[in-house]
C-alpha cells in the first residue's frame, strides 16, 4: 500500500433506485472509482432506468426476491397462470402473496385443520420452490428466503444461476408450489 493512497476497492455496494444510478455512477468516475464491481439490491430491477445508467452499470450484479423473467419451473408455472388469470404481468407482492397462500394451502391439505396444528406445522422445519425462490423454515419457525441474484449484460438483465437451497438437520421435502392446472384454457392460480 502507498502512502496517501486508498486502499484497492474491488466493489462497491450502491442500495439506490435504478432512477438514481446513472448520478451515483457519474459520482464514482469523478472521484476516481472505476472499474469495479458494482452491487445493487431489489431497486435496481428497473430494465428502463437501469439503461438510462448505462455503460457505467454493465455488468453490475443486483438481488431481487421475484424475477419476472426467471427460467426456473416454480416462477413459469406462477406467471404464466397469473397472466393467463389476469392479463397482466405478477410483480413481487403477488409472488409473495401467491407462496404464503401456497404454503398454508399445503399444511391445510395435509390436514392441518386448525390455527395451533398450523402454527406447529409452521414451527417444523421445511423447505419448499415457489414463485420467490427457494424458502426455508428452520426449526424455530424462522423464514430465511432466498434471493434472485441477477446481473446487467449489455442492457438486458439475467438470472445468474445459484446452488440450490440447503437444509441441514432433517428430511426435507421441496413440493412444487403449484398444482398442474384442472383446466387446459384458463389455470387455475388459486391452486383449488
Amino acid at each position: 500500500v502507498v502512502e496517501n493512497q486508498p486502499p484497492p476497492i474491488d466493489g462497491v455496494f450502491l442500495p439506490e433506485a435504478a432512477e438514481r444510478l446513472a448520478m451515483v455512477t457519474s459520482y464514482l468516475s469523478f472521484v476516481d472509482i472505476r472499474g469495479v464491481q458494482l452491487l445493487g439490491a431489489s431497486g435496481w430491477n428497473r430494465r428502463q432506468e437501469l439503461l438510462g445508467a448505462m455503460p457505467n452499470v454493465d455488468g453490475g450484479v443486483f438481488v431481487d426476491g421475484f424475477f419476472l423473467y426467471s427460467f426456473r419451473a416454480e416462477v413459469r408455472v406462477f406467471v404464466d397462470a397469473f397472466r393467463d388469470a389476469y392479463q397482466s404481468d405478477p410483480g413481487t407482492l403477488e409472488a409473495y402473496g401467491f407462496d404464503a397462500a401456497a404454503l398454508i394451502r399445503d399444511l391445510i391439505a395435509t390436514g392441518s385443520t386448525s390455527r395451533p396444528i398450523v402454527l406447529a406445522e409452521l414451527r417444523r422445519p421445511s423447505a419448499r420452490r415457489g414463485a420467490t425462490g427457494e424458502t426455508v423454515i428452520t426449526a424455530g419457525g424462522k423464514i430465511e428466503q432466498g434471493l434472485f441474484l441477477l446481473k446487467l449484460e449489455e442492457g438486458t438483465i439475467r438470472e445468474i444461476d445459484t446452488p440450490a437451497t440447503t437444509v441441514t438437520g432433517g428430511e426435507v421435502s421441496l413440493p412444487r408450489a403449484v398444482p398442474p392446472s384442472s383446466s387446459p384454457r384458463k389455470p387455475n392460480i388459486s391452486g383449488r
